[in-house]
């Protein structure tokens, strides 16, 4: 599901952000030239602190310098997924089966590019979404990404 330049990253910091206690929820990058930005997303079961991303960017920050990761400069943000979180691995979509997930495709499907409907499955190539009481499987290969929609009751 990663692009190679990513999952290459993902290699790179993984063991670094496990050892200091937190799972790497994921990594993206965005902008380009003088404007790129590297977000790692951590989490943990007990939450993420400012503290906790401060630890984690000041550690990262050294491998990266260290290791070449990132060619020319660009801002290392290091966040909690939050409740509108990204999902970036299989495990983590079937985490979230039955919840209300927002999708952007690569390209249209039936004339969008946006789907929004509650997630029923999900498999090795494709995930099943429930969009206006019709069930939508859509391959990964067209998911550019996907986002939980947080519910407030």
């Amino acid at each position: 599901m990663a692009e190679p330049r990513t999952a290459f990253l993902e290699k790179l910091v993984e063991p670094t952000v496990n050892h200091l206690g937190f799972e790497l929820w994921g990594v993206e990058q965005t902008g380009t030239g003088r404007h790129k930005r590297l977000c790692i997303y951590i989490d943990a079961p007990r939450g993420i602190s400012v503290a906790d991303c401060e630890t984690v960017s000041q550690q990262l920050g050294t491998l990266l310098a260290v290791e070449d990761g990132i060619a020319g400069t660009y801002d290392l943000e290091v966040s909690s997924p939050g409740m509108d979180r990204l999902l970036f691995k299989h495990h983590q979509y079937q985490r979230n089966v039955g919840e209300c997930v927002d999708v952007r495709l690569h390209l249209p499907i039936n004339g969008t590019r946006h789907l929004r409907g509650t997630l029923q499955d999900c498999n090795d190539e494709s995930i099943s979404l429930l969009v206006d009481d019709q069930l939508k499987i859509i391959p990964f290969t067209q998911v550019r990404r996907t986002r939980l929609v947080p519910v407030f009751e």
